[in-house]
């Protein structure tokens, strides 16, 4: 090993030693990704849910862990609930009385939303699915 590569290789170990003591700051240079390539930056989730023939129109979300969600509620024809269980959210909506949830997608998972109102029977299988990734 050539002279100047030896004192170059003790000078790094000396330097990484004391830095490990705490004695010498060592900067790394490696870049840091605070976001991975396949994730989109934290963002707003903005979404209109139509409710009309006892249906959810979109009635699959897909937002990421950490995006804020909000979720206007339209109703077409009569007076609906949305109920998302795991989110702690439930508004009820009707004709020409929109609602607005908003909440943070905190945890990862697929959680089902739906209309907790009984008033008709083809209504209480109103279902939807929020998949956060």
């Amino acid at each position: 090993m050539p002279m100047t590569l030896m004192r170059l290789t003790a000078r790094v170990g000396i330097v990484a030693f004391l830095g490990a003591l705490g004695l010498v700051a060592i900067q790394d240079r490696r870049p840091v990704a605070t976001v991975s390539q396949n994730r989109p930056v934290s963002m707003l989730r903005d979404w209109t849910i139509r409710a009309s023939s006892c249906a959810f129109s979109p009635n699959l979300l897909e937002a990421w862990q950490g995006d804020r969600v909000r979720i206007t509620l339209v109703s077409e024809d009569n007076r609906y609930s949305f109920v998302l269980d795991e989110y702690r959210v439930s508004k009820q909506f009707a004709p020409g009385h929109d609602a607005v949830v908003e909440f943070l997608a905190d945890r990862t998972g697929a959680f089902a939303f739906y209309n907790s109102l009984t008033y008709d029977n083809r209504c209480s299988g109103m279902r939807g699915e929020l998949i956060v990734h």
